[in-house]
């Protein structure tokens, strides 16, 4: 459903997460999108996310809650940006739990964020996030009935 990619550099962490959600290699994402998400041009995720034909809606700013049969968008603080804020996906499916896919992961001495216990030193919990986008996922059934 959602094959991890890793941002190249320390600022590409919103594009690698669009790029594991439509499916596109991150630097076809970054080449894209990059310098509109960072030139002040107004434009955001949910931006690319139309670009790219995706059905989404906003999350609440009161409420974090996670449910099960959807992709999140989430702002976490940055683990590695003194100060900074990070793009991260989690996944919520039934029985399976939640998975976070953090784009910082495989950068040389970056620290990521881990849905469950850490098992190295370069492994965070998540604990906190604010909820930016929120995308369904379409079961079996539902991609029968379209």
């Amino acid at each position: 459903m959602i094959t991890h990619q890793q941002q190249p550099t320390y600022n590409t962490c919103m594009c690698a997460c669009i790029a594991m959600v439509v499916g596109l290699p991150v630097q076809e994402v970054i080449d894209k999108w990059h310098e509109h998400f960072h030139a002040g041009k107004g434009e955001w995720l949910d931006d690319a996310l139309d670009y790219y034909g995706k059905q989404y809606f906003y999350g609440h700013p009161r409420k974090a809650t996670i449910t099960n049969g959807f992709i999140y968008f989430l702002t976490v603080p940055s683990l590695n940006i003194e100060a900074g804020m990070h793009q991260v996906l989690c996944l919520a499916l039934e029985g399976n739990g939640v998975t976070i896919y953090d784009p910082a992961k495989g950068r040389e001495n970056a620290r990521y964020y881990v849905a469950g216990k850490p098992h190295s030193a370069n492994e965070v919990q998540i604990k906190s996030w604010l909820i930016d986008l929120i995308l369904p996922i379409a079961t079996k059934e539902q991609s029968h009935d379209q």
